[in-house]
């Protein structure tokens, strides 16, 4: 087991040269541009690729999409991290945060396929981490978080 573990501080060249500052990714290169960040990089292949829209076109429905993928990186995710990272009785109580998220994200998918409705749309690339992520986390932890009597639509 011991041998499968990756060494995270080293770096590989071309993720230093595209991001000396952070040192992480994700980093997508275009044109040999380097763009940082998950939501900054959606919002880049919004404008480059336009044909393929990931925002509604309706304003509110734009900001309200804006919103959710703001939570998402700035609650949701730090939110799961915390509760995974803890032991004991800190555990216990920094899952009720991530529970009280994880609903209100769950609220967004009623009566819909994805969180745009009918097709993809950049709610659901932000919030993709969701299944995957925590999945992972529960296998290697006692920690269960999400499962489908809780969260049917997650």
């Amino acid at each position: 087991m011991a041998e499968e573990v990756k060494d995270l501080d080293n770096k590989s060249p071309l993720l230093l040269q595209y991001n000396p500052v952070q040192k992480q990714v994700p980093v997508l290169v275009h044109n040999g541009k380097p763009i940082l960040e998950s939501l900054l990089i959606l919002e880049h292949i919004e404008e480059k690729w336009k044909q393929n829209p990931l925002l509604p076109e309706d304003p509110y429905e734009k900001a309200i999409t804006s919103f959710w993928a703001k939570f998402n990186d700035e609650k949701l995710l730090p939110s799961v991290w915390r509760a995974f990272i803890k032991q004991g009785t800190e555990q216990e109580e920094t899952i009720v945060p991530v529970v009280e998220n994880l609903k209100l994200v769950e609220e967004q998918l009623k009566g819909k396929i994805f969180f745009g409705g009918e097709k993809i749309g950049f709610m659901d690339l932000a919030f993709g981490w969701i299944a995957n992520f925590i999945s992972v986390l529960q296998e290697v932890t006692t920690l269960k978080v999400i499962d489908s009597d809780k969260f049917p639509l997650l």
